[in-house]
């Protein structure tokens, strides 16, 4: 399964706690940041200075407990400091 997650275009990361689990090539490559730039680091590291990470957290719960999934857009930060729109899914 690593295997076929690593390989694919489109960036993987479990996130748990509000911190990576694991990040495939697609995540470093759109973001700019290596794979152990990010795990076991909180999702904020790709939010802008003074976006809420809990509230986008509590946000994706809600609508995971509401429809079992969930859907949003968002800039997240480059490494480089530019914004990269991202569709989320899970």
């Amino acid at each position: 399964l690593v295997a076929l997650l690593s390989g694919t275009i489109h960036g993987i990361c479990p996130i748990r706690d509000g911190k990576f689990q694991w990040c495939n090539k697609a995540v470093c490559d759109i973001l700019g940041w290596k794979q152990g730039e990010l795990v076991g680091r909180s999702m904020g590291i790709l939010l802008e200075p003074g976006e809420d990470c809990d509230r986008m957290q509590g946000s994706i719960q809600s609508q995971l407990d509401e429809l079992g999934l969930f859907l949003f857009e968002h800039d997240f930060r480059h490494k480089e400091g530019h914004r990269v729109p991202c569709l989320v899914t899970g």
